[in-house]
Formats: C-alpha cells, structure tokens, sequence
C-alpha cells in the first residue's frame, strides 16, 4: 500500500479577531504542534476486586496545549495579534487549517494564551513560541 502521509507546509494557525470577528491566520508560522489529549484514569479499586488487581475507570478529559513557532517580525500584525490574544481575559478562538486536500480539515478550540516567548540572537533569525491551553473540547472537522 502507498502511504498517505503529507508533511505540515501549507498548514495555518489562526486567531478569531477584530470587528465583525473573523479568523487571522498568524503569519510566518514554522511549525504547529496540536492538541496533546489526555485522560485521567480514576482508580475505582475496592475490596473485592478481583485477585487484588487494581480497577480503573475513565476519568476526565484534557485537550491538552497548542504550541506555534514563528518567525518574529517586531510591529507586525501578526506579533500584534498573539499580544492582544494574550492580553485577552476570555479565551480565544484558534483553529488549525491542514493542507490535506479539500475541504481541508480543521481543528478548531477555545484556548487561553499561557506562554508568548520572544528571541532575537545576534547571528541568526528572530523566533516566537506561543502556547495556547485549550478550554473545552475541541473539534476535528
């Protein structure tokens, strides 16, 4: 069988902002880690459980963190976006545009900015990470 993995170029990170509200994708993005899931596992163990094993049931769920790399370009739109996203008292909503054809899939969430990180080394490109903590379920369409 031919396999159908795709490499990430061609994917988009975007913020809902400004009036009427509408997605802005982040520019220069270089790399988009999603969704990291997880789920508590409850320990649910009593004293006749069977031959002294433990039991679990599944607990709540977590969506886990977003982080972006991008290329930093001081005053930009897109700079200025992350900022106000950060700024931001309520979540904002992100979604994660994929190049695998059409309709593309989406993931879209609420997410509040935890992390917004700056560098510009003497001998090489300025760079930004940003780390979004998703509020809720997130949706995969």
């Amino acid at each position: 069988m031919t396999t159908q993995a795709k490499i990430g170029h061609g994917s988009t990170f975007a913020i809902k902002a400004g009036s009427p509200a509408q997605f802005v994708d982040v520019a220069e993005v270089t790399s988009i880690t999603p969704p990291n899931m997880t789920r508590d596992a409850v320990d649910a163990t009593h004293t006749a459980s069977p031959d002294g094993w433990r039991e679990f049931i599944p607990g709540l769920k977590d969506a886990g963190e977003v982080t972006i790399e991008f290329n930093f370009v001081p005053g930009s739109p897109s700079t200025q976006l992350l900022i106000d996203a950060f700024n931001a008292d309520e979540p904002v909503e992100c979604q994660i545009t994929f190049p695998d054809g059409s309709p593309a899939t989406v993931w879209s969430f609420e997410a509040i900015v935890t992390g917004l990180e700056f560098e510009a080394p003497v001998d090489d490109k300025m760079t930004g990470t940003a780390t979004f903590k998703i509020t809720g379920k997130p949706t995969l369409s």
